[in-house]
């Protein structure tokens, strides 16, 4: 480490107490990463106030023994701003004016980055492994957290909900209405859609029941059918997950989607497994929607304009994904 001298009589004209700031940057003065010679990294910002005669002394790691190269120290005074490269040993501020800075060596900062088994992983910079992630790589992390729900997730399942939610199997619906739980894509083929019947099944077998899985346009909100069931669940077993095959489509991941339920009877309705939430229903439903439901029905929709949809509370536990059906 090396001593670096700050007077504001000398830089600033004035002695007086002042906060100063040191960070480490690159030459467009933007604050960077860099390693000392044992591959430990440098402490990026440091501050302090000046004594009450205007200085202030800080140590730093001198710019040549940083990897990468080219790097330099922000020093910030009030409003004033100096762009230093700090040499060996006790220097002044006003020494190690830099005047046109070189460019950050950028691929050795990018080799440090990507490598999960040397200096920078003893140094901590790595990212240990953990359940549901595929290794220590940071970009291997986030890409495993991002399609495995943060390990709660169902391998190779969307769920409108999370396993882990609060769930009941006392959610009521209604005949005729059609219940809307919605999802962003993280798979990309799906040819099942599923829900869970609560605590309590159908009375009798409903004369409709249809689940189907809609696209939501991003600008309007607007819903376009893409997959509806062939096959039609009674829903007559208590807490009983129901599946029903689709023709196999391929979700856009990223894109959000609506999981529907529309039961069509004369008789009493079954509870189904999912959330009433305790937020008002205009939050529930507010963009990006959690759920929505559309009254009035006698078959499953092949598109739903947004002055349809109406706000809920209630949102269904629902999945989709795909099977081999041989």
């Amino acid at each position: 480490m090396a001593s670096l001298i700050i007077d504001t009589l000398d830089v600033i004209g004035a002695a007086r107490k002042v906060n100063v700031k040191v960070a480490l940057c690159d030459s467009t003065r933007a604050q960077t990463v860099g390693y000392d010679a044992s591959g430990d990294p440098i402490i990026r910002t440091a501050q302090g106030r000046t004594d009450d005669d205007g200085t202030i002394t800080f140590d730093l790691e001198p710019n040549a023994n940083i990897d990468p190269a080219n790097t330099y120290y922000l020093v910030t005074i009030d409003d004033f701003e100096f762009l230093i490269e700090k040499g060996a040993g006790t220097e002044h501020i006003l020494d190690c004016l830099v005047d046109t800075p070189t460019p950050l060596t950028e691929a050795a900062l990018a080799a440090h980055i990507a490598d999960t088994s040397g200096a920078h992983v003893a140094a901590g910079i790595s990212v240990t492994a953990i359940t549901g992630a595929a290794g220590d790589d940071v970009q291997e992390v986030l890409e495993s957290l991002a399609s495995a729900g943060g390990g709660d997730q169902l391998t190779d399942v969307d769920q409108t909900l999370p396993r882990t939610a609060p769930l009941v199997d006392t959610i009521p619906i209604t005949s005729g209405t059609l219940y809307l739980s919605y999802m962003t894509a993280t798979v990309d083929q799906v040819n099942h859609l599923q829900f869970v019947v609560g605590g309590t099944g159908a009375a009798a077998t409903p004369s409709l029941v249809k689940f189907a899985l809609f696209s939501v346009n991003e600008n309007t909100g607007a819903l376009t059918r893409v997959a509806v069931g062939s096959s039609a669940p009674i829903l007559g077993d208590p807490d009983t997950a129901q599946a029903m095959q689709v023709s196999t489509v391929t979700p856009t991941v990223g894109a959000r989607y609506a999981l529907g339920l529309l039961v069509v009877t004369t008789e009493a309705t079954p509870t189904m497994v999912g959330v009433d939430s305790v937020l008002p229903a205009s939050i529930v439903a507010s963009d990006p929607a959690l759920s929505h439901t559309v009254t009035g029905l006698a078959d499953m929709p092949s598109s739903v304009a947004p002055e349809l949809l109406e706000a809920t509370t209630a949102v269904l536990w629902g999945s989709m994904y795909y099977q081999d059906v041989g």
